[in-house]
């Protein structure tokens, strides 16, 4: 109450001199402040028996003390810091970041109240309001570049703060959210950032980033930071853009976020490894014949973690490159990669028990990328390791004091540096296990599998620590006692005797001595290699007089061990030189005599046999034993053989393919990319401008592997403005160059509309009566009532005879769809059964298919299904066949359209196969028209997989629209009967008991293909499934019941009557049902949506 009468301006207590001179008081206003914010903040600490949460007094006043320091003082931030009143706009941003807290934490159904009252507005955009007048304030703050003071930067501090307590709450729609990255992302843009307090706007962004949008932002990101800390194996970045706040002084907390939303991606990714165990042990008790829909949402979220899994390995990638401050930074990092590891275990687990169930797939589950990735991760990890050990090393601590107190002072740092070298490295074994145990598991899956999948693997090496232990003791037992070490005699005196024969050509380079009080530089060594001058520069640059006793032990050791590599590699190159000299071959046949010395000059007593150099006799008595007559100039191998010499060559014809695949790709983007140049250009000639989009046009058709250089030089944008040109010729060849690169536009309506067409042969006169009936109802075409159509069989015939380029009608269809059926399936002689009879035994076909094709080229036509595209009143559709091969039969896919950059169906697909050579696939139904051959596959009739494709119909849609919920599906059938139909008949749904004895009386092969295929092309169990998956109000199915089930090849007129009678019926039984499908098909998307569609596809 105090709060609200001091400040407020509708109390009036005093007259206005006295109001204004107290409320100009800045002491008075910080400390009604002050007190204001413990206030608030204790009422989040009160008991529970208060129940304060249902005071609506106290709520009252909570939003007064919200509603007045967020009026009277925040909003004025700006002009108090100004004025100089910064330490009062400093104690108000605090007191209204509490009253938020306290709002969110004990009235949290009541935020948005909260948020209502205390914005000052009206209407229903009182969120977006508060949200600009916040961005507001913190923009004006960086204007012109101007430095902050510590109370500023605490105040755009607590800004930052009360606007990630906004982010995060409930009170927030997606579209705000979605406003405030944008800003958000450009404030991170174009400011650079010179506190480390306000490092949280990474964090802020980081998680509004997870929340609003998708697609690769984060690796961007992480070669930002690895830029910044500077990396430890030199490459080229390249980030798509560029973030001034990320500083070197807020790289920090800009890399903490980076690992946390990291991880909360992690997180997510191994909830949805328990979802797909849980949808693998569906499969495990329901079998996979009978759950297809289970298999291909297993299949679709495997495809979602490992796309995932990909972009979080190339951010691990970056950051195992990085060079990283020892401490909390390289911690969190080793924890995300153990974390990393653990998943991709997991992953692998859950893939070899699927395996079991249901072969597993690595390219259409995309799990081979995820084992490619990992093989340049754990590269950089291990590159990673030996960054860790040298810095932990490479830190000394300070020298100084006396003589006297060296001694303790030493025994001390050799302690504290014990205990920081297990802190810092305590982790590494850790990410060593699991990255091992990832590569164990993929091996397992891959003798499993049956598919090689090692060549994607980093496997581990194994490091060569032969260390001399006489040496060693030496050098520790000398550093240890405190005594100088000469350089003038080596520190190991048996090494330098056993390797005296080496002296001539490399010396052995001083170690690393203990500091001394001569203030005299080192001695100068003798004449050493090149490499062995670089190690000692290296070494002597080191400031030695910070060298304590144990870090100077194991200077030595680590120098020891590069002299001993190199002056080994050094003797097998001499021995291959001598070895490949014909002349000297008797020369080096006698062994040299080695020098034999006791080992440490005969100090240890009793010491009678000397010790010997085993690995340096070994490459002595190498170079000395007889050499064999070869053609070549290895000695220390076996003779080359041919099969040596053909792999070679096959490597050298594999990496010319390789490289002409390259200069291929690079001559395609080059023309790519100048086409784009030459239309973007203003004074374009039209007929130049018509010949270069076409030649694009063609370009993407022949490499769809440049698509994504085409999209990412701006392609899209370039053929979105080229859409409304005046000439019809350019019109066409941009919807049809949009639609190869994957383009899909905004939704008319509030939600995805699907249309589902079942096949059934002549009963597909039942969904032409229907669909007429429902163009009746709308006033309206069906492909302007539905964004996607699927058919398949009689399905996909209507289907391609609507997107045809004679542009029919329902009526037109419905009469040629009778006339080309009794073309087709009439026959009324003896002599036409057994010439269908010869026929089905020669080519398995009963029917003239060659008759059937000549129709559908004169009545379907030779346009290609992505040609229609080009049509405006045509909407996605897609027709489905069956391939078969030895192995496996799969679906197939027929579209007109293409998926966007990442987005990958599970069912095959083509787009370039005709409209007439689409429809004979999908109806080429055994010994009906026989198999179809068609770009080296063969197809059969779409039924014998998919007769109901409403499955396939919305997967096919959520890949295309993943965003957008589903507003209507409409699955028609064709047909149905109550009861079972009359014995011995032909085309009856149901088997029963004796229809193997009545199989065996029957000679007639049709009867037998007909029953074979009607028992295949069951359509409720789908509906069933899908009525139960499906929200309430979006799924509609119409499937007539029939009067008397008619065969697929029935056209007597007397049956096709009785079919249509029983249409009318069932439609005028279920009008209601119509109404409310045409309701919802004709709403059309609010005003909200389409402003937001604009936006989304202007900044796309």
């Amino acid at each position: 109450m105090t709060f609200e009468r001091g400040v407020s301006d509708s109390t009036a207590y005093a007259t206005e001199e006295d109001l204004e001179a107290l409320r100009s008081n800045r002491d008075f206003t910080q400390f009604v402040l002050r007190v204001a914010t413990e206030k608030l903040e204790a009422l989040r600490t009160t008991p529970e028996y208060w129940q304060i949460k249902h005071s609506k007094r106290i709520f009252h006043h909570l939003c007064e003390c919200g509603k007045i320091a967020y009026d009277r003082c925040v909003k004025r931030t700006n002009e108090l810091c100004s004025n100089g009143n910064v330490q009062v706009a400093l104690a108000a941003v605090e007191c209204f970041r509490q009253a938020m807290l306290t709002a969110l934490a004990v009235y949290e159904r009541k935020f948005v109240d909260f948020l209502r009252m205390i914005s000052c507005s009206l209407g229903t955009a009182f969120r977006g309001d508060l949200l600009q007048t916040l961005h507001g304030i913190v923009d004006r703050f960086f204007e012109d570049g101007a430095e902050l003071e510590v109370a500023g930067e605490k105040t755009i501090h607590g800004l930052l703060v009360c606007l990630e307590i906004l982010y995060t709450s409930e009170g927030l729609e997606i579209t705000h959210l979605n406003g405030a990255y944008s800003w958000l992302q450009d404030f991170c843009v174009n400011h650079k950032l010179k506190v480390k307090s306000l490092g949280i706007v990474h964090r802020i962004l980081f998680d509004l980033r997870l929340k609003t949008q998708t697609g690769a932002y984060f690796d961007t990101v992480s070669m930002l930071v690895e830029k910044k800390y500077g990396q430890i194996h030199e490459e080229e970045l390249a980030p798509s853009f560029a973030l001034k706040s990320i500083s070197s002084i807020t790289v920090e907390s800009a890399l903490m976020a980076l690992c946390s939303v990291t991880k909360q991606q992690l997180d997510d990714v191994e909830h949805f490894v328990l979802r797909t165990n849980s949808v693998l042990g569906r499969l495990k008790i329901y079998g996979q014949g009978e759950n297809d829909e289970y298999l291909h949402q297993l299949k679709t979220i495997e495809r979602s973690m490992c796309s995932q899994l990909v972009h979080i390995m190339s951010v691990a990638t970056h950051l195992a490159n990085t060079q990283l401050t020892l401490g909390t930074c390289m911690d969190a990092l080793l924890k995300l990669l153990i974390s990393l590891y653990g998943c991709l275990t997991n992953l692998a687990k859950h893939f070899i028990t699927r395996h079991a169930v249901a072969a597993v797939s690595h390219d259409s589950t995309k799990f081979n990328l995820v084992i490619k990735s990992s093989k340049p991760l754990a590269e950089k990890i291990y590159l990673l390791f030996p960054h860790i050990e040298e810095n932990i090393l490479g830190q000394s601590e300070e020298g100084g004091g006396d003589d006297e107190e060296a001694p303790r002072k030493s025994t001390t740092d050799a302690k504290r540096n014990r205990e920081k070298v297990l802190r810092q490295t305590k982790l590494i074994p850790k990410v060593v296990f699991r990255i091992e145990t990832f590569n164990k598991f993929v091996l397992l899956l891959s003798k499993k599998t049956k598919k090689d999948l090692t060549y994607l693997l980093h496997l581990g090496t194994v490091r060569d620590f032969r260390i001399r232990e006489p040496a060693l003791v030496e050098a520790i037992r000398k550093v240890c006692d405190g005594q100088p070490v000469d350089e003038t005699t080596s520190e190991f005196g048996d090494l330098a005797d056993l390797d005296a024969h080496d002296e001539d050509e490399d010396d052995a380079a001083p170690l690393v001595e203990k500091p001394s009080d001569s203030t005299a530089g080192p001695a100068p060594s003798k004449s050493i290699g090149v490499e062995e001058s670089q190690l000692d520069e290296q070494e002597s640059n080191t400031d030695l007089t910070e060298l304590g006793n144990e870090n100077l032990a194991l200077k030595n050791l680590a120098l020891l061990n590069e002299k001993s590599r190199r002056r080994s590699s050094k003797k097998r190159k001499t021995a291959d030189a001598t070895a490949g000299d014909a002349e000297n071959a008797e020369r080096v046949a006698a062994v040299p005599e080695v020098k034999k010395r006791k080992v440490g000059g005969g100090s240890k007593k009793g010491s009678t046999s000397p010790k010997i150099n085993k690995r340096a006799l070994e490459t002595m008595n190498e170079v000395a034993a007889p050499l064999a007559k070869v053609t070549t100039t290895r000695t220390l191998g076996p003779k080359r053989s041919k099969g040596l010499a053909a792999k070679k060559a096959q490597i050298f014809k594999i990496k010319h393919k390789q490289h002409s695949a390259a200069s291929q790709s690079r001559s395609n983007q080059s023309q790519t990319r100048h086409a784009l140049l030459d239309l973007r250009r203003q004074a374009i000639p039209l007929e130049r401008q018509r010949q270069v989009l076409y030649e694009l046009v063609q370009q993407l058709e022949r490499s769809p592997s440049e698509k994504a250089f085409a999209v990412q030089e701006g392609a899209i944008e370039l053929l979105k403005e080229l859409r409304h040109s005046p000439d019809p010729a350019i019109v066409d060849s941009a919807r049809l160059g949009l639609t190869l690169l994957g383009y899909v536009g905004p939704l008319p309506g509030q939600g995805i509309r699907i249309l589902s067409i079942d096949g059934g042969g002549i009963r597909g006169l039942i969904v032409m009566e229907l669909l007429r009936k429902l163009e009746k109802m709308t006033n309206r075409r069906i492909f302007d009532l539905f964004d996607i159509v699927c058919g398949v069989s009689a399905g996909a015939n209507l289907v391609c005879a609507l997107a045809s380029e004679k542009n029919v009608t329902l009526d037109e269809c419905i009469h040629l769809y009778k006339k080309t059926s009794h073309t087709i399936f009439h026959r009324p002689s003896t002599l036409d059964k057994l010439a269908g009879a010869s026929r089905l035994v020669s080519s398995h076909a009963y029917y003239d298919a060659e008759m059937w094709e000549g129709l559908l080229k004169k009545h379907v036509g030779y346009w290609r299904i992505i040609d229609t595209s080009k049509l405006t009143h045509v909407p996605k559709i897609c027709c489905v066949s069956t391939t078969i091969c030895d192995q496996h039969i799969d679906a197939h896919v027929f579209r007109n359209y293409t998926f966007p950059l990442n987005v990958q169906s599970v069912y095959a697909g083509s787009h370039t196969a005709r409209l007439w050579e689409v429809v004979r696939a999908s109806t080429a139904a055994p010994a009906y028209f026989g198999d179809f051959q068609l770009e080296g596959q063969l197809h059969q009739d779409g039924g014998i997989l998919y007769n109901n494709p409403t499955t396939v119909a919305i997967h096919e849609a959520k890949c295309l629209w993943p965003n957008e919920r589903i507003q209507c599906v409409v699955s028609l059938g064709t047909g149905r009967t109550r009861t079972k139909p009359s014995e011995g008949k032909d085309g009856r749904k149901i088997v029963s008991e004796n229809f193997l004895a009545e199989a065996s009386l029957s000679s007639s092969w049709k009867t037998k293909f007909l029953r074979i295929l009607d028992s295949a092309t069951d359509t409720e169990a789908t509906h069933t499934i899908l009525s139960d998956l499906l929200p309430p109000g979006r799924y509609f199915r119409f499937n007539p019941y029939l009067t008397e089930f008619l065969s697929m090849v029935e056209v007597r007129p007397e049956k096709i009557a009785q079919l249509e009678r029983d249409t009318n019926e069932y439609f005028k039984r279920n009008e209601d049902k119509f109404e409310l499908v045409a309701e919802h098909l004709t709403r059309k998307r609010n005003i909200v949506h389409q402003t937001y569609d604009a936006l989304r596809d202007a900044f796309r």
